[in-house]
């Protein structure tokens, strides 16, 4: 009876050998496959990143033609104002409008860059 127990014994030791080997196996793919998704998404996160960093860019620099083209406009706008209640020298205009831009356009960036120095 003693070999017949210490059999069993050896055998349910044995079946359970065997099942805690099959679920180290799983865990250890398991582990595996956790770190490569966590690389990908890594990976994937920095690829995003510098892609939104480039689309702001790129935004950052249609900007500044959207502006300018937008005063175009309004001065183009102006000016036709201007010629429909009958303004005869329309260069002159622009050319004085231009000059009185520029002149506070200079006041303004001089009166910034201390500050900021």
């Amino acid at each position: 009876m003693n070999d017949l127990g210490m059999g069993i014994v050896v055998s349910m030791k044995d079946m359970f050998t065997q099942n805690a080997a099959r679920v180290q196996s799983a865990m250890t793919s398991l582990d595996a496959s956790v770190a490569a998704a966590s690389e990908r998404m890594s990976r994937n996160f920095d690829r995003i990143q510098k892609g939104t960093m480039m689309i702001g860019a790129g935004l950052a620099l249609i900007a500044v033609p959207a502006a300018l083209i937008a005063s175009t406009a309004a001065t183009q706008k102006a000016l036709a104002e201007m010629s429909s209640v009958g303004t005869k020298d329309l260069q002159a205009l622009e050319d004085a409008a231009e000059s009185f831009t520029n002149q506070f356009a200079e006041r303004g960036i001089h009166c910034i860059a201390p500050s900021v120095s």
